[in-house]
């Protein structure tokens, strides 16, 4: 079984943006450490602009 640990939570007023259209929010990202998984880690180029 894998078995994620809470890590951190990165919130607050340097995570908040605002769009072009004038909509805001404040981003919340909760981060885990993963020390055993199964499977293939794959880099998904799209996502990250290469």
């Amino acid at each position: 079984m894998n078995i994620l640990e809470p890590y951190k939570v990165f919130s607050g007023a340097e995570l908040f943006y605002e769009y072009s259209n004038v909509d805001t929010v404040y981003n919340i990202t909760a981060s885990f450490t993963c020390r055993e998984f199964t499977g293939e880690l794959k880099v998904n180029s799209q996502e990250i602009g290469l």
